[in-house]
């Protein structure tokens, strides 16, 4: 049985080039921004080449670059070795996906179509179902499929909506296991604040959106909360907000920081929860917010990556996933009633 996994994420650039960040921008406009803002496609260049100087030039004073695709591509490469020891006479094929880059969703649909497939297996890396996670995905693929006389066989896709819970618990050992490494006690951390960092939305979507994705990261973090509150000081969720599209979530990192500051805290732990892969959210705007704090000595843990535990519990995942699909009746061979 061939069957192709493919995993999606947006794709952010490695470097700091502004044509690539400019290309970027403008994807991220009119696929994601303008589902919660009412922006003028016409509007939608100048809006991206503003936002590919801003991040140029940001990127360049702090002399970053983004790990977002080479950590893809090395969860894509663990993954398709943990899925070799899966059931025998699967033929397992992990690709990889951008939402607002090449290769889109489309090509590497399109690669799969010249190759035959059995199943493909969708796995959007976003903490949250919503329609800006994996909505765009969904919605990709039926836009691939209605173009092409549906060539592909109905995809299963992999979410961590139902299993809120037992993530939680594997990034809370993943995060005691950090904050081990780097030699901070028991004693230390019931003296420390831990700021659990996520991606903001919407609060009031406009029409048409369903599902903005805060209740998955909202229980997320009540999960995690309640596991490691009686190790810190404080625990906190911070929201990284945009500024288009209305009311967002609070409180903000800022806010959270501020109140523990306030407090009396003067340690802290910096975790972004909500994301399963680094990129310039997690390391520059969190960064950002608490030295603007005067926070400037903070333990920051990265995010889960391609952390063995995270992959073995994708993998088994998408296994339970194929066989859910299998289950399934095909229509193309399934007898006319």
């Amino acid at each position: 049985m061939i069957i192709d996994v493919i995993l999606l994420t947006y794709g952010e650039p490695e470097y700091p080039h502004f044509r690539e960040q400019w290309s970027y921008s403008n994807r991220i406009l009119n696929k994601l921004t303008r589902l919660v803002a009412p922006i003028p496609k016409w509007v939608v260049p100048f809006l991206g080449a503003y936002r590919g100087y801003t991040r140029r030039r940001l990127w360049r004073e702090k002399n970053y670059r983004s790990p977002l695709e080479p950590i893809t591509r090395q969860q894509a490469q663990r993954l398709r070795e943990e899925l070799a020891a899966h059931p025998a006479g699967w033929n397992w094929r992990v690709r990889v996906a951008y939402e607002f880059r090449d290769p889109s969703l489309r090509h590497v649909l399109e690669s799969i179509q010249a190759d035959s497939t059995e199943n493909v297996i969708l796995v959007p890396l976003y903490l949250p179902v919503s329609d800006f996670t994996t909505g765009i995905s969904l919605r990709d693929y039926r836009q691939f499929q209605e173009r092409n006389g549906h060539p592909l066989p109905e995809p299963g896709i992999v979410t961590f909506r139902m299993c809120h819970r037992e993530l939680a618990g594997m990034s809370a050992d993943y995060l005691r296991e950090q904050v081990a490494r780097r030699g901070i006690s028991g004693a230390q951390k019931k003296k420390t604040g831990l700021l659990l960092g996520c991606h903001g939305t919407v609060m009031t979507p406009p029409p048409g959106i369903q599902d903005p994705g805060y209740c998955d990261t909202k229980q997320m973090y009540d999960d995690l909360e309640e596991l490691l509150a009686p190790e810190f000081q404080a625990v906190g969720i911070g929201w990284l907000n945009h500024r288009l599209g209305g009311e967002w979530t609070r409180p903000t990192l800022e806010e959270s920081a501020k109140a523990m500051f306030e407090r009396g805290i003067r340690q802290y732990v910096y975790y972004p929860f909500g994301f399963l892969a680094d990129n310039a959210e997690t390391q520059l705007e969190g960064k950002t917010v608490l030295n603007g704090l005067g926070i400037m000595n903070y333990h920051h843990i990265p995010c889960l990556n391609d952390d063995p535990n995270f992959i073995r519990f994708l993998a088994r995942k998408i296994v339970e996933e194929v066989e859910i699909l299998s289950t399934r009746p095909n229509p193309a061979t399934s007898p006319v009633v």
